[in-house]
């Protein structure tokens, strides 16, 4: 019979510390490890390990907080339970559901993340929300890697984690490449590379999106850089209303990646 979670009851406790930690940029580059919080993060991410979950009684008294904790255990990670306050203490969101895991960051080396049939650009993407719903658009769309590009805002920046709505975990992320030399090794071996770009000359409608594909998303402010176009990227559009002169990143995303999926039908392969 399985042990049930361990109780902490001071804030010096090290799990705590450690979770204190992890609300900072340093101390997740010094430690490894992000934090993780809600259920349906925390589901998507257990089967990688971690190195502790936290649960609140609340938690604990709920069927499916319970079944996230026996995953949790199954998978060898250890459960500490802590009052609402302490939890509060340590939380990095406005509303916490009571369970957070301190869990390594789903990385990938560029190899890994390229070695993908779609993969998704986001071209120094400021804003951590923004980047947020990137990464939910892009789970919910079949994305197979996410690439981000020297000077967009950390992946593990705690805005993004909330806006990923556990979409995060178990997409390979590939962070801060150099755009020059990326815009370069997207164009070989048979990749497509399309720039969202609302001066674009083909419209995004177009038969694009099968086979070997990279969507590229540039900042919110300046576009692309233009070493993607210079390496021989296709600029496409999404046709607007003339009142209108853009839109924001996600929404743009979201409308290129739900086509490239129409396309795509779940099809991997050569180019046609």
């Amino acid at each position: 019979m399985a042990a049930g979670p361990v109780r902490i009851t001071s804030a010096a406790h090290r799990i705590l510390k450690l979770a204190r930690e992890l609300g900072g940029a340093h101390g997740r580059k010094k430690r490894g490890l992000v934090l993780l919080e809600g259920l349906r993060a925390v589901e998507a991410a257990i089967a990688a390990g971690g190195e502790a979950v936290l649960v609140t009684p609340k938690i604990l008294a709920g069927p499916r907080g319970r079944e996230v904790v026996a995953a949790c255990t199954a998978h060898g990670v250890p459960v500490y339970e802590v009052d609402e306050a302490l939890f509060r203490a340590v939380s990095i969101v406005e509303a916490p559901q009571g369970i957070a895991l301190l869990a390594p960051p789903p990385r990938a080396g560029l190899a890994a993340a390229l070695g993908g049939a779609f993969v998704l650009v986001a071209d120094r993407i400021q804003d951590p929300g923004n980047l947020g719903a990137l990464f939910r658009s892009a789970r919910a769309f079949g994305v197979d890697a996410v690439v981000t590009t020297a000077g967009t805002v950390e992946a593990a920046n705690p805005k993004a984690a909330r806006a990923a709505a556990g979409a995060w975990p178990g997409l390979p992320v590939c962070e801060g490449v150099a755009a020059a030399p990326l815009a370069r090794e997207l164009g070989q071996g048979g990749r497509r590379v399309l720039v969202a770009d609302a001066g674009g000359a083909r419209d995004f409608r177009e038969p694009l999106w099968r086979g070997r594909v990279a969507l590229v998303l540039g900042n919110e402010g300046a576009g692309a850089d233009p070493g993607f176009a210079a390496a021989g990227a296709i600029r496409v559009r999404i046709p607007l209303a003339a009142s209108v002169e853009s839109l924001n990143v996600t929404a743009a995303a979201a409308i290129l990646l739900a086509e490239a999926a129409r396309q795509r039908g779940g099809h991997s392969g050569n180019i046609r």
